[in-house]
């Protein structure tokens, strides 16, 4: 695990890769003897989210077969989004450094990117728009996945 990797939106962080199977990582964490904790959520009858805690910092979720679905990392992680945003910049930095800001579903995206987002923390979760967030607001988490979906019925 690289803790500088590059975040590629919709794509990969900190060595796991969107689309790929957990599977395929466990055995090199165990060798490493990292932490590995594994929770499983029933979303009805035959549909399972299984999400994975890593190292105490990195949080994956993955379908019932293991695909992995989306990555977020928290507290440590030192590789950048595009070269410019990265974990622990403010909302001001945010708006500085990008064109677009969009809130939805909890999270900050940015310049129509519905790869990669901040989540927001509590009590800020519920918050619509940006100029309602405060400028010094300190962002400790992101997530990379493929949210498109999401989108669709919203952003035209």
């Amino acid at each position: 695990m690289n803790y500088n990797d590059e975040i590629k939106s919709g794509i990969s962080v900190v060595g796991f890769h969107i689309g790929e199977n957990i599977n395929s990582y466990l055995p090199h964490l165990y060798l490493q003897e990292v932490e590995v904790d594994r929770v499983i959520f029933s979303k009805g009858k035959s549909n399972e989210i299984h999400h994975y805690i890593i190292d105490k910092n990195i949080k994956i979720n993955t379908s019932e077969k293991g695909e992995i679905l989306n990555i977020s990392c928290t507290n440590t992680y030192y590789g950048k989004y595009k070269d410019i945003l990265y974990l622990g910049i403010t909302v001001q930095e945010v708006i500085s450094k990008t064109d677009k800001q969009v809130i939805m579903f909890d999270s900050l995206f940015v310049n129509q990117d519905y790869g990669f987002c901040f989540v927001l923390p509590y009590p800020y979760n519920d918050i619509d728009y940006i100029s309602h967030l405060p400028k010094d607001l300190v962002l400790k988490e992101f997530t990379v996945g493929r949210f498109e979906k999401w989108f669709r019925k919203y952003v035209r």
